[in-house]
């Protein structure tokens, strides 16, 4: 009967993870066995100077270090995922500019949508198309569902004349467009027959 005592108080001591000081509720413990039993032998002194150390080395309970390790994930770094995005974004604005130059030199065709010759907005449905951006086939629809933007980067639309031309801005005013006069051509916002006829800008991010 001593000895089965003795084993459940040991093992209720063992499993608790109540969070409180293990090394003083195993002494007291042992010492209340040993008053009344013999077993509180030099062995039994060895198992509390064991758990006490392992209390003390990790600085509280034991069991609630335990719990801890496991529940421990690796931090998660928001600018890692932010860079990876802001990369992806750059990739696509590269090749949606790269495309469109590739294409310079094809002429004008009224409802054209492929390199036999293209109008505006068949020109970049083609370019976004080609780098996995689905658009809509006109001016308008673009217009109404592509976001605007006042901050235009290479590779995003620029809307002019109200909503009869479109073309893929580059860099530093430059967009490349359909021209109905010499298809597939590089201008500039600032001169003289675009200048004031800016009408937006639209961006897919």
């Amino acid at each position: 009967m001593k000895k089965f005592l003795f084993g459940f108080l040991l093992c209720l001591i063992l499993v608790s993870d109540v969070v409180y000081d293990e090394s003083n509720i195993l002494a007291d413990t042992f010492k209340l066995i040993g008053k009344s039993t013999s077993y509180y032998t030099r062995k039994t002194k060895r198992i509390i100077s064991k758990m006490s150390s392992s209390v003390d080395k990790y600085g509280g309970s034991y069991a609630q270090k335990i719990t801890q390790k496991k529940t421990k994930y690796p931090s998660i770094n928001l600018n890692e995922i932010i860079k990876e995005t802001n990369l992806e974004k750059d990739v696509f604005r590269k090749n949606v500019a790269n495309s469109a130059i590739e294409c310079l030199g094809i002429g004008y065709k009224y409802g054209g949508t492929n390199k036999a010759g293209f109008d505006c907005s068949g020109f970049v449905q083609y370019i976004y198309g080609k780098n996995g951006v689905k658009t809509p086939r006109t001016v308008t629809e673009m217009v109404n569902s592509i976001n605007k933007t006042s901050t235009p980067q290479r590779g995003d639309l620029i809307v002019i004349n109200g909503y009869k031309h479109i073309g893929i801005y580059l860099n530093d005013g430059n967009f490349i467009h359909s021209s109905s006069s010499q298809g597939i051509t590089i201008s500039n916002v600032d001169e003289m027959y675009y200048k004031n006829k800016i009408t937006c800008y639209l961006t897919v991010f």
